[in-house]
Formats: structure tokens, C-alpha cells, sequence
């Protein structure tokens, strides 16, 4: 009441927003309101806009739904003035960023990077102890996992090179790009350009099922790894196929029959080259040697059978595995094993490799040795020596400037490791448990970069990536007339470009003095048990069969593995078989020869699979680009010795 007058104020009047539907709007309130999975919030506002539609005063809508007539009034406004919009869920600020972007960026860069050691993977908290000691922030475990969520990132799968260990303002300049994207100058444009390559091959053929892909080269700094399993190359192959049901199974059996452990046959081996003849399409459905006899293993191990399972790409992603781009040959485990997670640590040899030169041989083994074409342009035998190699180069190239005498991959650090070996070269020496001598200057490697450099400046030789689809292109049309490769190279061309059938055969390595003899290794493989198996007798049983009964030995050698006993080695059967991809040359003698001869003392390093990922942006670069192959070692030597320094090693002649 006011004062001295004893009536009651006037109570402002509120307007009644009116909400008209016509029959063309009226349909989407009348879905949402009876959806059974729209938000809550949403079909109340459609049930209100309805009830107003219909006539119905705010009170007599808020007593219907059990709301307050504010909220009636809300829904009316909103809809009145946004239409459908305005019953939508409204943007909400939410809490206040806690942690800024350096921070994140931080956490990013752990997890792209390599644990400390002992540690194999990052966890959740390790990551929240390496951001408190880089950007000295206090960051909880569970919002490491957050942030890391939202990105997409799992740093169990992820190998990267965020973080520069050789750039010491790295977190200046990341604040730096941080500010470009928060407070951009105006009138200006931020481009962010990725380091994928350009385009630097012509598109893949198109398909009827796909379109044209451009070829650019592989990105080498990326965050996340990018590259393709084995199972997902297939996957993409086979879906450009029109077989279904029974056929598209068999065919798929067929791919996967040779892949029973991590040393298969490379990707490449698996595929057909674009333009290549199809195989029969028969054969299709049978399954290799390898397959049919692992059911011959003795059954020692009653109620423990397990049917066999060909699935190479998950072994090769669990394994932490991938194939790098323009490389066939999947890549090693990338940490070593602690010797508590192997059972017994017992050595089972698998697959020897030797390795040669001149045009693949025809198994896998290590044994050096020299495949090439038998074509009569080449107007000449495998050399000898490498004198004689350089000498039958110049005469290549010269009779057609488009032909090789061979390629050479700028990312092989296993082709170059091979060829120093070979040449007496023991550049990596360890001693203990932490001391490491590298010297890539030794006698052996500098006559390899001594060649090589003089190869490659003269255009004698192509320095292209290998395994690719182009690269098997030139090797059935005899753009290379040779191969340095192992023993195992005549599986991958027998099953990649069989047409070249009776145009390869095999030869020893060249040799740096005449009549020598040496050999070296490139590759092998090994079956080991995890102490997590629940079956490690009857693993260890089989592994133990598999690389050592005759039967099981023999059919390894019947899919092209070169043999990992010395029994079959010497066996008369193996030495005189005929391979039909070498015009039935008995090359398995070629093979035994070069394995007996593999020069004694080569040592790796602890971490020679970081060595080899970084080949290519120091000794590879020398190679693509024609120019000292000596300077480009010695920029691999300081790359890999810093690395091992790091890593808590003592390493000598960084």
C-alpha cells in the first residue's frame, strides 16, 4: 500500500509475445515436440510454441507443463524473434580456460616425442611431469588426458617430431606462432602451410571406382604417423575390385597365406604393378606352402590348438611397426624389448637374410648378391668387381640416358649399412651395456661414398625412393638393369612383375679387389615369446619347429625365405632347384655361396632404428640431391651420436 492513499501499486503489465504458425512452419515444432530423441530442452520450447500457437495464455501453458510462466515467456520471445533458431540450445561461454596455450603445446610436444628412458611409451602422468619441467606449469594427469582426447592424439600410436631437440628457442617461437593465430595483426593473413610435400609425381591412374591420387612425397614432420598398414594397402587395392562373396574371401586368403610372422614379404610383394599383366586368376585361391604346413607342427600341445590367423597389419601396428612411405619393408620394433617382457630370451633364428647385388636374387636371406636382367642391350655379364660395375654403368647410360644400372633409395639406410659392411667397414662398434663408437669416415665407408658420390654426380645411377609403384615400372621395363638386393628379391619380383619371368638371374656381389670374395647382411628376422603369452611352452615349441624341423624349413623356403639352417643349406635338393623368375637358374648355390663369405665383426647400434629413421634428412639428402655422400654420413654420424648421448650412452666420434 502507499503511503496515506491505502491502495495497492499498480503491477505492470506484461505484453503477450504472439506465436503464429502457419501449416508450413508449423511441421518442425511438431517433430521435435514428439521426437524421442531431440534434447529435452528443446521439445519443451516446441511444446510451449505449440500451446501459444494454439491460443493458450502463459499461465494456463505453465500449469499444463509444470514450468514457471517465465520460462513460458522465454520460449515465446525466442521463437518469436529467431524462429526455429531460437529453439536451439544457446551458445554458453563455459568455464574459463585454465591453461593457456603453451601448455597445451607443451603437452602435444611430449607426447609426440620420445619418453625417458627406461620408459618404452608415455602415460598420462609422465606427460603431466615433462610439462611441469618445460613450461614449469602444474597440469593434473586427468587433464592430460583431456587435452590429448580432444586432439585426437593417443601417444601409445603416435611417433612425431614436434619438438626439435636441436632447436634451443623452440618455446620462444612457439609463443611467437601462438600469437600470430590469437591476436592477428590487422589487415593481415596467417597462411599455415604444411610440410606435406608438393606434388612431386604425376597423379595415380584413375579407376572406375576411384578418382585420380595426387603423389606427394611422404611428410616428414608431421605429429602423427600417416603411414598405411599392410592390411589397410590391402583394403584399399581390394575395393577397387568388383569380386564379392567366395571369390573376394579366397583372394583374400591367397594375400595374407605368405605372412606368418614380422619378417613376411615386403607390402610391395603383395600387389600388382599398374599395367602389369594379371595373374591367373586360379591361382588366386590357393594357399602357399607356408600356410598348408603349419599344421604339420607336432601336436605336443593338447587343447592348446589355435587356429591360424592371418592378420599382419595388426601384428605390425601392435608392434609399433609401420612402412614408411616408398619403403616395402616393414620396419623393426621401435624400442628395444626390456629382456624381462621376452621369455627366456632364447635365440630362434628366423629368417637369415644375406644380401647381393645386381637384380633380386630369389629368397630372403641376407646374403649379398647381384640380380640382373638378362638382356642383350646390356651387352655384358654381372661384374666382378666395382670397378667393373662403374665401367658397365657409364655404358648403360650412355647407350640410353633413361636407363640404370640401378637405383638407389635416399631412405635406405639398410642399403647403405649393407654396402659399407660389405666394403670391411665397421662403422658401429658397442662395448658394455652403455658405451658406443660410431665412425661412418672408417676405410670401408669411405670407399663406398667415394663410389657412390662419383655414381650419383655423373647421372649414372637413379636415386629414386624404391618399392614404389614407378619403381617396379622401371624394373620390368628395364629402366635398371640391376638390383642390389637379397637373397630373398626374387619372391617380390616373381609376385610383383611375373611377366619378367627368364629375364633375371643372380650373381655374387661385386667385389673391391678381384677375386675376393666378402659378402655382408641386410635384414632377418627373429621369433621371440612375450612372458604375457599364456601359452609360452607351446609358443616357444612351435617357434622352436618352425626354424628348425626339416618340413617346417623347407616350406619357409618354398614361399622364398632363405633358409635359417645350415642342414638345408648344404641340402642337394635346395642347392639344385630351379627358380623359374631366374630362368631356371640354380641360384639357391649363388645364395649358400654369398652366405658362407659374409665379412665377420658388424656390430649395430642399441638404437639403430632411430638411426635409420633419420637416414633420409642427413645421408638421404646427399643422395637425392647428387652431392657428397661422405659429408651426408658425417651429418648422419652427429645426428645419431647426439641422439645416443641423450638417450644416457657414451658415445665416441660424434
Amino acid at each position: 500500500m502507499t503511503e496515506g492513499s491505502g491502495r495497492c501499486p499498480a503491477v505492470p503489465v506484461v505484453p503477450v509475445v504472439p506465436v503464429v504458425l502457419d501449416e508450413e512452419t508449423r511441421g518442425a515444432p511438431q517433430r521435435i515436440a514428439s521426437s524421442a530423441k531431440a534434447q529435452v530442452r528443446q521439445v519443451l520450447g516446441a511444446r510451449i510454441v505449440l500451446a501459444a500457437a494454439g491460443g493458450a495464455g502463459n499461465a494456463g501453458i505453465a500449469r499444463r507443463l509444470a514450468v514457471g510462466v517465465n520460462t513460458v515467456r522465454k520460449w515465446r520471445g525466442r521463437f518469436a524473434g529467431r524462429g526455429l533458431e531460437g529453439l536451439k540450445d544457446a551458445v554458453r561461454s563455459g568455464r574459463p580456460r585454465r591453461y593457456d596455450d603453451l601448455v597445451r603445446v607443451a603437452v602435444v610436444a611430449a607426447a609426440t616425442g620420445i619418453p625417458p628412458a627406461p620408459a618404452a611409451t608415455w602415460t598420462h602422468t609422465a606427460i603431466a611431469a615433462q610439462v611441469a619441467g618445460s613450461v614449469f606449469a602444474s597440469i593434473s594427469a586427468s587433464q592430460v588426458g583431456r587435452i590429448l582426447a580432444g586432439l585426437d592424439l593417443k601417444p601409445h600410436k603416435v611417433r612425431g617430431w614436434l619438438t626439435r631437440r636441436d632447436t634451443p628457442d623452440f618455446w620462444d617461437r612457439v609463443q611467437d606462432v601462438c600469437a600470430l593465430y590469437r591476436t592477428q595483426p590487422k589487415g593481415a593473413i596467417v597462411l599455415a602451410i604444411d610440410v606435406r610435400g608438393l606434388r612431386s609425381r604425376p597423379a595415380s591412374d584413375a579407376t572406375p571406382h576411384t578418382p585420380p591420387v595426387p603423389q606427394t612425397d611422404p611428410p616428414r614432420h608431421r605429429a602423427r604417423c600417416r603411414a598405411g598398414s599392410h592390411t589397410d594397402r590391402l583394403r584399399r587395392l581390394r575395393s577397387r575390385s568388383p569380386e564379392r562373396g567366395p571369390d573376394r574371401r579366397r583372394a583374400r586368403q591367397a594375400d595374407h597365406a605368405d605372412l606368418l610372422d614380422l619378417g613376411a614379404q615386403p607390402q610391395a610383394d603383395r600387389r600388382q604393378v599398374r599395367g602389369a599383366p594379371p595373374q591367373d586368376q586360379g591361382q588366386r585361391g590357393q594357399r602357399g606352402p607356408g600356410t598348408r604346413r603349419v599344421h604339420e607342427a607336432p601336436d605336443r600341445h593338447q587343447g592348446r590348438h589355435r587356429r591360424p590367423r592371418h592378420r599382419p597389419g595388426r601384428v605390425l601396428r601392435a608392434a609399433g611397426n609401420g612402412t614408411v612411405e616408398g619403403s616395402g619393408e616393414p620396419r623393426r620394433l621401435q624400442r628395444p624389448v626390456p629382456q624381462g617382457q621376452v621369455h627366456r630370451l632364447r635365440l630362434v633364428a628366423g629368417h637369415h637374410q644375406r644380401r647381393g647385388l645386381r637384380r633380386p636374387p630369389g629368397h630372403r636371406s641376407a646374403d649379398h648378391v647381384l640380380p640382373h636382367r638378362r638382356l642383350q642391350e646390356a651387352q655384358a655379364a654381372a661384374p666382378k668387381t666395382w670397378k667393373e660395375f662403374a665401367d658397365d654403368a657409364a655404358k648403360i647410360h650412355a647407350a640410353d640416358p633413361t636407363h640404370y644400372i640401378t637405383s638407389i633409395d635416399p631412405g635406405d639406410a639398410g642399403g647403405v649399412d649393407s654396402l659399407i659392411w660389405q666394403a670391411g667397414g665397421k662403422p658401429f662398434q658397442t662395448s658394455g651395456s652403455s658405451k658406443v663408437s660410431i665412425n661412418l669416415k672408417d676405410a670401408g665407408a669411405t670407399k663406398v661414398s667415394t663410389l657412390w658420390t662419383s655414381l650419383l654426380s655423373k647421372h649414372l645411377v637413379d636415386p629414386t625412393a624404391g618399392w614404389t609403384n614407378e619403381w617396379w615400372q622401371g624394373m620390368s621395363s628395364g629402366k635398371y638393369a640391376m638390383w642390389i638386393a637379397g637373397a630373398w628379391g626374387a619372391g617380390p619380383i616373381a609376385a610383383t612383375i611375373p611377366q619378367t619371368a627368364g629375364k633375371w638371374a643372380a650373381a655374387p656381389v661385386p667385389q673391391w679387389e678381384a677375386g675376393g670374395t666378402a659378402s655382408a647382411e641386410n635384414g632377418g628376422s627373429s621369433n621371440a615369446v612375450p612372458v604375457t603369452s599364456k601359452n609360452k611352452a607351446a609358443a616357444v615349441a612351435f617357434a622352436e619347429w618352425l626354424n628348425s624341423d626339416p618340413a617346417a624349413t623347407k616350406a619357409l623356403s618354398d614361399v622364398g625365405l632363405f633358409p635359417a639352417t645350415t642342414a638345408l643349406l648344404k641340402d642337394p635338393a635346395f642347392l639344385n632347384k630351379k627358380i623359374a623368375i631366374l630362368g631356371g637358374q640354380q641360384a639357391n648355390q649363388v645364395y649358400a655361396g654369398s652366405s658362407a663369405q659374409v665379412n665377420p665383426g658388424w656390430q649395430y647400434l642399441p638404437f639403430q632404428v632411430y638411426a635409420n629413421s633419420v637416414f633420409k634428412d642427413t645421408a638421404g639428402q646427399a643422395v637425392s640431391g647428387r652431392t657428397d655422400l661422405s659429408a651426408g654420413l658425417t651429418a648422419w654420424q652427429k645426428r645419431i651420436a647426439d641422439y645416443g648421448n641423450r638417450q644416457g650412452f657414451t658415445v665416441t666420434g660424434g
